[in-house]
């Protein structure tokens, strides 16, 4: 070769590199380290090789040609063919360290220790820190009840942080007195009560019959601690992210700033010295308004809707989301402010009583009383996490 070449060999056995006989030759070795040379800095195309028994004692310093068509003798006293591929078969050499010992090294079975290092006294090591596994012993919560306990936790956190806020320290959430003994609304609505994102996702929403419904502007859009005026102005921005207003059926939610719902059979008497709104709901005007709901999400208006129902079990004792009867209506943020317009401009036909209670009116010939529930009511709007973003 046309530069200077060193090259190098390891070997575990000192005695084979001074042996006489022995095939490590530095003419062998400079041969080798040229054929490796040229092997990896060349490019004239594939080689041609022979796996057989290599004469070495007739190699000699550059014999090994570059030509492309050379054919190469393979040791196979070092190299195992496969097909067209070889694997050098020679173990690596076994080095033991002095301060590692094998498993030849190990004591036999039985035999005294001597070493200090493997003594070991009770008193000497550190008390073992147990684990308290009496839970394994007691009843488990269901996981209805552990979701309550950590909404119960979140609202009542998200109450107290809100409630410190400069904007919201002059509104309490209004008391509802609790009904003992206050029957499920689970069957009144017809199930199911989860209507979710549909697998096969249909055509966008009309633009033009979206622009027909304007954002709400009828009360401010005030954020939640965490959220603030900005960040909540980024969310509501978001082109695929999803939220869900919370519509109050019974009882109150864990926003302080939210309005609270209440719920009779007959048409209950309306409070005109409160001076905050509730939500009121008869059996009838629910069964308008969830029917609504699913017409709506029929009809993609407002793009992609889903919607679910919770009804509150009838333990009085239970606090925060779970603890109130409600309906979440799921849809894309970007529309969040044109389906609580939708919301807020729902009316409900309520069938006006009779005066007489002799009167043979027919029930279709009484007037139509047209009602609002959710008219400028305070709704919560809420993140992917079941998260307050923002009241209005």
């Amino acid at each position: 070769m046309s530069s200077s070449l060193i090259a190098h060999n390891f070997s575990s056995d000192v005695n084979e590199l001074t042996r006489a006989d022995s095939s490590f030759t530095n003419s062998i070795l400079l041969a080798r380290a040229e054929h490796l040379v040229a092997s990896a800095s060349s490019s004239k195309g594939w080689r041609d090789v022979v796996a057989r028994e290599a004469d070495r004692t007739s190699v000699t310093p550059g014999s090994v040609s570059m030509c492309s068509n050379t054919r190469l003798d393979i040791d196979n006293s070092r190299f195992t063919a496969f097909g067209k591929a070889f694997a050098y078969k020679l173990p690596p050499p076994r080095i033991v360290h002095a301060r590692r010992q094998g498993t030849e090294l190990l004591e036999e079975w039985d035999t005294t220790v001597s070493s200090h290092d493997d003594i070991f006294s009770l008193e000497a090591l550190e008390a073992f820190q147990s684990t308290d596994l009496g839970y394994l012993t007691t009843n488990t919560p269901s996981a209805e009840t552990r979701d309550q306990q950590l909404f119960s936790y979140d609202g009542a956190r998200r109450s107290r942080r809100t409630a410190a806020s400069p904007e919201t320290q002059s509104e309490r959430p209004m008391k509802i007195p609790r009904t003992e003994g206050r029957c499920s609304l689970f069957s009144l609505i017809p199930q199911p009560h989860h209507h979710a994102y549909p697998p096969v996702i249909p055509s966008m929403p009309d633009n033009n019959k979206l622009s027909l419904l304007k954002p709400y502007s009828k009360a401010p859009v005030v954020p939640i601690p965490p959220y603030t005026t900005k960040l909540m102005r980024e969310f509501l921005l978001k082109p695929f992210a999803r939220s869900a207003w919370i519509i109050p059926v019974r009882g109150t939610l864990p926003w302080s700033q939210s309005s609270p719902a209440l719920f009779s059979e007959s048409e209950p008497l309306v409070d005109q010295a409160s001076e905050r709104k509730i939500v009121r709901w008869t059996t009838n005007s629910l069964q308008a308004f969830w029917t609504f709901l699913i017409t709506v999400r029929k009809l993609q208006t407002l793009g992609i809707l889903s919607l679910s129902f919770h009804a509150a079990p009838t333990d009085s004792k239970r606090e925060g989301l779970l603890g109130c009867d409600h309906i979440k209506l799921f849809h894309d943020t970007t529309h969040a402010l044109q389906v609580r317009t939708l919301l807020d401009s729902w009316r409900y036909d309520k069938m006006s009583p009779d005066t007489d209670p002799l009167s043979f009116t027919k029930a279709g010939d009484r007037p139509k009383v047209k009602l609002k529930p959710l008219e400028s009511i305070k709704l919560v709007l809420v993140d992917e996490s079941c998260q307050g973003v923002a009241v209005c």
